[in-house]
């Protein structure tokens, strides 16, 4: 069995949940993550093509990786990390060519046979909800349900807007975030989504897209010790620039087991 850690440099944070095993090689791996995020960057461009803009262009993420990884080629989770191989999905991506899978991307025939030998009855929609951002439901069960997703609160012409974002192991990881964010501001030309800045992993400014359909909005208190109570709304175009935050915090990630 072959122990993998599913990583990537450019994420805000660092999971030792997305531990896997399997009977597959290490370069059979490597195509098996190069092809999902090969078929959400394919459909990044057919959708930019036509305008259409309403994705969440951060996923496939580690967790959302493992998930389809388990599902549909047959992974298992692993608990401990410590002998595990890393695969950073960046480095896949971006990284030289003697570190991605067998042959370049511009090779036709490769980029076939990979379509070909990876195909799975269910996976493409499946990837298509993650990348709509409706994938929630395909992490049901798994460990990582468990964490924390931070938040920055924004105030715009005394409306409260409670921006969620990210996944994290504990509270102190989500903090150490966002103590990193400077603004939150629009997406240029992409109704229902809006942009988080930030310092990534390496400690250089990344943007982190959010979809505006999560976030919460309410009125200012009249007194900041007063309670607020968000409710989710419909995209929307995101305001304006803010670089200033009423508050920040974590919320507990809670979902049952299928």
């Amino acid at each position: 069995m072959t122990k993998i850690w599913i990583t990537d440099a450019s994420a805000y944070a660092k999971t030792s949940l997305t531990v896997l095993e399997t009977p597959r090689t290490l370069a059979q791996i490597r195509a098996d993550v190069y092809y999902l995020m090969i078929v959400a960057a394919d459909l990044r461009d057919e959708a930019d093509e036509v305008k259409d803009y309403e994705y969440d262009d951060t996923e496939p993420l580690e967790t959302s990786t493992c998930c389809l990884l388990i599902k549909y080629f047959g992974y298992q989770l692993s608990s401990d990390p410590s002998d595990a191989i890393e695969v950073d999905m960046l480095d896949l991506w971006q990284g030289p060519e003697s570190r991605k899978p067998d042959m370049s991307r511009r090779d036709k025939g490769w980029l076939k046979w990979l379509y070909l030998t990876r195909f799975r009855p269910g996976l493409l929609p499946e990837i298509e909800r993650l990348f709509r951002g409706q994938g929630d439901s395909i992490h049901e069960g798994y460990p990582w349900q468990q964490g924390y997703k931070a938040y920055v609160i924004c105030e715009i012409r005394n409306v409260l807007y409670k921006v969620p974002y990210g996944y994290f192991n504990d509270t102190k990881s989500a903090h150490d975030w966002l103590s990193t964010v400077s603004s939150v501001e629009p997406s240029d030309n992409c109704h229902g989504l809006g942009r988080i800045r930030y310092m990534d992993a390496e400690g250089f400014p990344s943007w982190g897209t959010f979809m505006t359909k999560e976030v919460g909005i309410a009125e200012v208190p009249e007194g900041q010790s007063s309670p607020v109570e968000f409710d989710r709304v419909e995209p929307f175009d995101w305001p304006c620039q803010v670089t200033e935050f009423w508050g920040i915090g974590t919320d507990p990630i809670q979902v049952a087991a299928a």
